[in-house]
């Protein structure tokens, strides 16, 4: 499944549907409420990320991005949700 990104858009995912626009396994208790916000910058041409869940995002590298931490990714970055089953390509 892709979700678009805009320029002004950010995706809030996570397992609170009133908080989040992708809701993820809500039985997942890895998956935080709001577990992280995603969004594009056309300028940098890569992905801010910031982490909003004490579980943090995890990256392909073995790096994470913990809670109320935020990145800079660049496009083709793999980002793991929750228990590492919530698999992201950042394209």
């Amino acid at each position: 499944t892709s979700f678009p990104v805009g320029e002004s858009e950010t995706l809030v995912l996570g397992r609170d549907s009133k908080q989040c626009n992708i809701v993820l396994d809500e039985n997942d208790l890895y998956i935080g409420r709001r577990h992280c916000e995603i969004s594009f910058d056309g300028q940098r041409n890569q992905f801010f990320v910031k982490a909003c869940s004490v579980n943090g995002v995890k990256l392909k590298n073995g790096k994470k991005i913990e809670k109320d931490d935020s990145a800079f990714l660049p496009r083709g970055t793999t980002v793991y949700l929750g228990s590492g089953e919530n698999v992201f390509n950042l394209r």
